[in-house]
């Protein structure tokens, strides 16, 4: 049975096997005898279930493209982050101002978006979720001079208030999904 596709690489019928393998492998070891050894067999599953999904994906995107179908980008985003298509969203736990939270962000690789109302990707807002019976966004110079160029989601309401860039809250991050190849 030849395994080898392409020198150096392995062909469908090799990485199947190959996971195949893996699977016995770690049903066959899942009596872990401590945390510790739970924990290794399931970082080894994880990755074994990345590995399939990427090259599942691979081989839809190949089928997809000799079909004249339409073509899935497959992406992932990094531990820790939320993917919506091909975005990746980070939601911190922590408080802090606009500033921080942007450095933060940008530390991550991800940003945080300023200007006009506009989504992060630069879309314009058509779809606005302001609390209007409050006139929102006013900009009240309560806050100080700079009024209120920030926005926060009332969670209960789920509508939008204009704050001060000052003020302390939780923060979303966001960056591309990163391209499977």
């Amino acid at each position: 049975m030849n395994l080898i596709k392409t020198k150096g690489t392995l062909g469908v019928r090799g990485y199947t096997i190959l996971y195949v393998l893996l699977s016995l492998l770690i049903s066959e070891t899942s009596q872990a005898d401590s945390p510790e050894t739970e924990l290794s067999l399931l970082k080894l599953r994880l990755s074994t279930l990345r590995n399939q999904y990427r090259l599942l994906c691979k081989q839809y995107s190949d089928l997809a493209r000799s079909c004249s179908a339409p073509v899935s980008n497959c992406s992932e985003c990094p531990a820790g982050w939320l993917q919506v298509d091909d975005q990746c969203f980070s939601i911190s736990t922590n408080k802090t101002d606009w500033f921080n939270s942007s450095q933060q962000c940008e530390e991550m690789g991800g940003h945080l978006k300023e200007g006009d109302w506009r989504w992060v990707d630069n879309s314009s807002l058509t779809t606005p979720f302001w609390n209007t019976y409050k006139s929102e966004p006013d900009n009240n110079q309560a806050g100080g001079q700079e009024g209120e160029d920030c926005a926060v989601v009332d969670i209960n309401a789920h509508e939008w208030y204009d704050v001060p860039c000052d003020f302390l809250y939780r923060r979303i991050c966001q960056k591309k999904a990163i391209p499977l190849g």
